[in-house]
């Protein structure tokens, strides 16, 4: 156990660094010795540290993952950084899964040690409260030094083992009955077990934790919301009730779509840089009222690293509130669709067989004769379902395959308008479209595209130029502010 403090060390450095902002297939393509190279000493001391620690680690404790057979692998700088990235993916070459299983034998030797002394110890009549504590379950990556289980003393009073020992016990020669030393019994020794066990007890076990089973998994770029991080989406939303799109003012609307389009080569990063935000704020306790830069953004721990281009998207809106950050996500998400379907597995995009294309769009057909608009809100819902969920190159997700699609989306409210979602109508189409178009989810995007839905954002120049207007009326005749002025226009 004496190893994980290392391994701990590195991972939550990388995660802080490059999680949400590198794609399972880059992290295959990027060298560890690119990434020492572009990050420095600092980093490239604790990687060494890690690296050390990887390789002394004997094979049984890193041969199986779960289920799972693993060959230890001798880590080098030549190797690709996924190797370093924790990963419970079992397809592929598995290069993350190294680590996992490392992870995973660490959390049984800890909790198989701690599970055989609990039940004694809350018996106990001195180290009793411990069990609580010991209970209280943390995940393996978040332990520090302290709440990993040692055998090595760490006491202020005692320096060894030997010498707790020799202060709970004495030699057995004193005949108190008659106060004469009975030589007879000089090698023999008196030990108090019960305080023995005390000491030892406050040294071993004070601090300690027993681990979640569950480990904490790199997340990968547009790979965010899937796995356990499913319900982010739903938590913030919860945490911070949004308004409708037709709630926020049209100027603010306007300027932030400027912005994202202006942005083209910042698509990536403003992506990443919008989940690492929703996935800070949704356990967070602000008011939905409160302005994203001036309450959240320039107070962020260094831990959370945002893009430039997303610090810059807040700052120039700064009336932007937590109950409006979703419509800016959604706007970015429609915006990088394309980069999306990029890293979206080849299984998802299988084609319709045209006899089912012409079935489809009649029903599709039929259904726009009541609801004109229905073939966009099926479409725009697919997309999030496909920029959301299961995106990326890994195939594995939390829904069973044979699932119908359209019982997939009815199920996930953020994939709809709020409105068009709690309306009576919304159910009755649900259950038209699950009983007639009984597609599962590796079809989506041929049926995405069957709705040929058209979104776009666009810039409304009428409104930008009432912006233009209003802040030249504000614009004295001073040298510094007509410089501000000019730089605005």
């Amino acid at each position: 156990m004496e190893y994980l403090d290392d391994l701990n060390n590195f991972e939550k450095e990388i995660i802080n660094r490059y999680s949400c902002k590198i794609s399972r297939e880059d992290a295959k393509k990027i060298k560890i010795k690119e990434i020492l190279e572009k990050e420095g000493k600092y980093f490239e001391g604790i990687y060494e540290k890690f690296k050390d620690t990887f390789n002394k680690i004997p094979e049984k404790f890193c041969n199986q993952f779960e289920c799972e057979s693993i060959e230890k692998h001798e880590l080098k700088n030549e190797d690709s950084l996924s190797y370093v990235l924790n990963d419970n993916e079992k397809n592929g070459n598995k290069e993350g899964l190294h680590l996992a299983a490392i992870y995973y034998n660490f959390i049984n030797i800890q909790n198989d040690f701690l599970d055989n002394i609990l039940f004694n110890l809350k018996l106990h009549h001195e180290l009793g409260y411990l069990s609580q504590e010991i209970q209280n379950e943390i995940y393996i990556q978040d332990a520090n030094k302290n709440e990993i289980v040692s055998l090595n003393l760490i006491s202020n009073i005692f320096k060894d083992f030997e010498q707790i020992i020799n202060v709970y016990s004495n030699r057995d020669i004193f005949d108190i009955n008659n106060n004469e030393i009975n030589y007879f019994n000089y090698k023999k020794t008196i030990f108090n077990y019960d305080k023995i066990e005390s000491e030892l007890g406050k040294t071993i076990l004070q601090n300690k934790r027993k681990f979640k089973e569950n480990q904490k998994y790199f997340t990968f770029m547009y790979e965010e919301f899937r796995q356990n991080n499913s319900e982010i989406l739903f938590l913030y939303i919860k945490s911070y009730p949004q308004k409708n799109i037709n709630e926020i003012n049209e100027s603010l609307k306007n300027r932030i779509i400027k912005f994202i389009i202006d942005n083209k080569k910042e698509y990536k990063d403003l992506l990443s840089s919008m989940k690492i935000l929703i996935f800070y704020l949704h356990n967070k306790s602000f008011k939905k009222t409160d302005k994203i830069y001036e309450s959240v953004i320039t107070k962020l721990p260094n831990q959370i690293v945002l893009s430039n281009s997303c610090k810059d998207l807040f700052k120039e809106n700064n009336e932007i509130t937590l109950e409006e950050l979703i419509v800016v996500y959604e706007y970015i998400e429609l915006q990088c669709f394309d980069i999306i379907i990029e890293n979206l597995s080849d299984y998802y995009k299988k084609k319709i067989d045209e006899e089912n294309v012409q079935k489809y769009k009649n029903l599709i057909d039929n259904l726009k004769q009541k609801y004109p608009n229905i073939n966009i809100s099926i479409g725009k819902s697919i997309r999030k379902f496909i920029s959301r969920y299961i995106c990326g190159k890994r195939l594995d997700n939390e829904f069973h395959k044979d699932t119908i699609l359209f019982q997939l989306l009815e199920e996930r409210s953020d994939l709809w308008d709020k409105n068009f979602f709690e309306s009576n109508d919304f159910s009755n189409i649900m259950e038209f479209l699950k009983n007639n178009i009984k597609i599962t989810q590796d079809y989506c995007y041929e049926f995405y595209l069957l709705m040929d839905c058209k979104e776009k954002l666009e810039v409304r120049k009428e409104l930008l130029e009432e912006k233009i207007y209003s802040v030249a009326n504000t614009v004295n005749n001073e040298s510094e502010e007509e410089e501000n002025y000019e730089q605005y226009i």
